[in-house]
Parts: C-alpha cells; sequence; structure tokens
C-alpha cells in the first residue's frame, strides 16, 4: 500500500527502461522491484526484471524474486542446502532473505529439487537461530524467527519473540544488538530492526497468518509488447484500408485476417512485393495462409539462400528448419548487440530464424530487450510507417525468443 501511494507506472517506467541500457544504481534496481506492484502488466517492466534477473552481479536474493528460471533456483537451493561455514550475522540474513524471498514472504512455497531440501534447510536454519540467540543479534534473530514460520507454521519462536520484545528502546523501537535499549535511536538506525521484528512479531501472533496474494505477472514481455503496439498502429490506421504489407504485419501481429482489408485482395504481386510478405510471414503459418487464399503470388526469380526458403514457406511449400545457430553466426550477432548496432543484429535475427534451437548469448538477450524497449517507446512525430516498423520488430524478436509453441506445431 505505500508503495502504491508513493510511487507512479511513469517513475517505475523511466527506471526499467534505464536497466534495460545498462545505466543502472541501486535506486533503480528498487524501482523495478516495485514495479511488480506498480505496473505487473508493463512490458518494459517485465524485460527490466528479466534483465536484472539474468545479471550475475545482482544478488542472489533479488534474482529469484524475479525470474523462475529452474537453473537459478537450483543455484539458490544449493546456497541453502551447504553445510554451514563459520557464521556472521550478514551470512545468516543473506541467506534468511534468499529463503524468504524464494516462499514470496509467504506467498508461495517454492518448489525443490527434493523433498529433503526442506529438511536440510531446516536444520541450518535452527543452527543459525541458536547463534543469532546467543549472540544477540536482533536482526538475524528475526529473520531466522520468520524463516522457519514459513517452513513449519507450528515451529514455536516464542522464546526468540520474548527476547525480542524486552529489548524494545523507550521509543518503540528496537536495537540492533539484544541489551542496549537504554537509549533512543535515529531513523537510520532503528528502522531495519524494528521493521525486521515487527515481521516476526505478526508471524508469531497470527497463527497460519493469511498471506499475501500472489502479484499477477506476465512471462510474455514480447507478447505483451506486440500487443500494445499493434494497438497504436490501429489507432493510426483509423478507418483506412491498410497497405498489403501493413495487413501482413498485422496480420501476424494479431493471428486476425487483415489481408482481406487492404486494397490488394485478388491482385498480381511484383517479385518485389513477394519478397517481402515472404520475410513478414516466415514460419508463421497463419498470416501465410491468409495471403495464399486472397493474393496471387508470383514467381520471384531465381531466389536463393534464405529468400528462397522464406518463399517456399509463404508459398506453402515443405522447408527445413536447421539445428545449432552455427558459432560464426552467434560471434557476429553478439558483436553488434555490444556495439549496439541495430540493422546489424536484426540481420543476424532473421538468419537466426532459419534455426531451431537459438542458444544465445547474455548480450545478445540484453541487446534484445533494448531494442523491444526503445520499440515501446513513442514520440508524437511516429507515424503509421514507424510504429509498423516497430511492430515487425517486436515481432521478428518474439518468434525468436518467446516462440508461440502452439504455431510451431501447427506448421
Amino acid at each position: 500500500m505505500i508503495v502504491l501511494r508513493r510511487l507512479t507506472a511513469d517513475v517505475v517506467r523511466d527506471a526499467c527502461l534505464r536497466i534495460i541500457k545498462g545505466e543502472r544504481g541501486q535506486s533503480d534496481q528498487n524501482l523495478v522491484l516495485a514495479s511488480r506492484l506498480v505496473a505487473p502488466h508493463d512490458p518494459i517492466c517485465q524485460m527490466a526484471c528479466a534483465t536484472l534477473a539474468d545479471d550475475g552481479s545482482v544478488l542472489l536474493s533479488t534474482r529469484v524474486i524475479l525470474s523462475d528460471d529452474p537453473m537459478l533456483w537450483a543455484v539458490a537451493e544449493q546456497a541453502l542446502t551447504l553445510p554451514l561455514p563459520e557464521l556472521t550475522e550478514d551470512h545468516i540474513c543473506s541467506l534468511t532473505k534468499l529463503l524468504i524471498n524464494m516462499f514470496s514472504s509467504g506467498a508461495k512455497r517454492p518448489r525443490l529439487s527434493r523433498a529433503k531440501s526442506f529438511t536440510k534447510i531446516f536444520d541450518n536454519l535452527q543452527i543459525m537461530a541458536d547463534w543469532a540467540f546467543e549472540q544477540g543479534c536482533t536482526n538475524a534473530m528475526a529473520l531466522t524467527a520468520f524463516s522457519l514460520r514459513l517452513i513449519d507454521p507450528d515451529y514455536d519462536i516464542s522464546e526468540i519473540i520474548a527476547e525480542l520484545a524486552q529489548s524494545q528502546c523507550p521509543d518503540g523501537s528496537f536495537p540492533a544488538q539484544i541489551g542496549e535499549a537504554d537509549d533512543r535511536q535515529d531513523f537510520a538506525t532503528g528502522n531495519l530492526p524494528t521493521l525486521l521484528c515487527t515481521l516476526a512479531m505478526h508471524v508469531s501472533l497470527h497463527y497460519r497468518w493469511h498471506r499475501p496474494a500472489p502479484v499477477a505477472t506476465s512471462d510474455q514481455a514480447y507478447r505483451d509488447a506486440i500487443k500494445t503496439c499493434a494497438e497504436t498502429a490501429s489507432d493510426l490506421l483509423a478507418d483506412r484500408c491498410p497497405t498489403l504489407e501493413q495487413a501482413a504485419i498485422l496480420g501476424r501481429a494479431t493471428g486476425r485476417d487483415w489481408i482481406s482489408k487492404s486494397d490488394a485482395i485478388f491482385g498480381i504481386l511484383c517479385p518485389t512485393e513477394a519478397e517481402n510478405l515472404a520475410r513478414i510471414c516466415f514460419r508463421d503459418p497463419v498470416s501465410a495462409r491468409h495471403i495464399r487464399r486472397l493474393i496471387v503470388l508470383p514467381d520471384i526469380p531465381a531466389p536463393r539462400g534464405i529468400l528462397k526458403i522464406e518463399a517456399d514457406w509463404l508459398r506453402g511449400k515443405p522447408v527445413m528448419i536447421k539445428g545449432a545457430l552455427p558459432k560464426s553466426l552467434v560471434v557476429l550477432w553478439t558483436r553488434a548487440a555490444k556495439a549496439n548496432d541495430t540493422t546489424s543484429f536484426m540481420r543476424c535475427v532473421r538468419i537466426a530464424l532459419h534455426f531451431g534451437v537459438c542458444d544465445v548469448t547474455p548480450q545478445i538477450r540484453i541487446a534484445a530487450r533494448r531494442i523491444a524497449a526503445q520499440s515501446l517507446v513513442w514520440s508524437k512525430s511516429d507515424d503509421l510507417d514507424t510504429v509498423m516498423q516497430k511492430l515487425m520488430t517486436l515481432i521478428l524478436l518474439a518468434q525468436l525468443f518467446q516462440p508461440c509453441h502452439q504455431l510451431e506445431a501447427a506448421a
């Protein structure tokens, strides 16, 4: 509630754009986390969350909030089940925060690879709770108490709560160390211990407490971006008849038959127009079928390479989608991503669509999100052709990085 009152979607969106562009700071990371409450359905916010989740320099406890990647969660599970080294307050706080975030503060129960993992984590938590109690570390005591209750709602944490309660300062706050409750504290000193103690007392008083509802988010950021951009293009088109190329792009974006609304139905195309349609509709069986039904396709003189494959797809002929990407293409693609060369990057995207297995580098994924986010930033000078170009860019990126498996099966 506090976050929703203090932040607006525009503030969060600006921070997400900076994250996607690589211009990040700690405040921007915090705003991206808040975007799951303020703007959970904004494609740019979803892409920023994915960017942070892929960044190995970001804390693991933060990354598990933003991603359901099984590989990432396997790393988190291993970190929580390993035998404990020599304990410190910082180490305990980092492990318990990781566990709390995996539980989404109680909104869900994570799926671990083995049921025994919960037992190992629980045993480690008991060891950490005993150490924190002996050392009188307020933050560690509160976090371990809350974590124990997440795994076992019936676990008795009354001894920890009693120790925390009697350490309360005269001003109502809690100290960072048990036994230091004689003086008043400033906000910077007492803020975190007080919040954590309040959290631990809440979970102890409310037996089987009502957990917060999960935040509804989408993991189809590119598809959501296509929907947003297609709506903008439709508004700009208004009541006008679309050109054949515009109709093909809108048809691919929405899945509806826009070809019948164009002024070129039952016409005969020139070879150049046929090449453009083949490029637009490649690997999309629905839009290709709409074109074959209403448009007379000419023979493309001596097509070669990827152009021949795209032309055969448009005509409904069998085509072969190759296996893994060649290493040379990945090298060129990564080089274009690092250089922010959008034109070369999109050429590589077009070539990569002719392969079945798309195993790309993190730099390519980051650049793809940056290009997609730029396609969702509008200006008053954007005309219909510009929006259509942005929409086609999003379609190609979505086809590669978030393919629709139902359409792949139909093809």
